[in-house]
């Protein structure tokens, strides 16, 4: 190939083999990238070893709720903490157990 001076033609294109390799390139680190945030994300927002999922409630009175909730775990032998949390009309955190 004959080499133009780059101030007079400005720079010289890529050839297509270039081009296709480049290409081809960007591709697979686009698509490691992708993979890469699928696990973190997978590990990070999937399914946990313990899982709760509230069963009922029932307003006793203006200030009791009585709350239901079942928890279950892939393995009952280690200990897990739950907390329940209820929270008032506006948002606020009215009661801890």
């Amino acid at each position: 190939m004959i080499e133009r001076p780059a101030a007079r033609y400005g720079r010289q294109k890529l050839s297509s083999r270039t081009r296709r390799r480049l290409a081809i390139g960007l591709f697979v680190l686009i698509l490691a990238i992708g993979v890469v945030v699928a696990i973190v994300g997978f590990q990070r927002l999937g399914t946990g070893d313990v899982k709760g999922e509230l069963g009922g409630y029932r307003l006793v009175d203006d200030g009791t709720a009585e709350v239901t909730i079942s928890v279950t775990r892939k393995d009952p032998s280690r200990p897990v903490v739950c907390i329940v949390r209820a929270r008032s009309i506006d948002g606020g955190e009215t009661g801890r157990r």
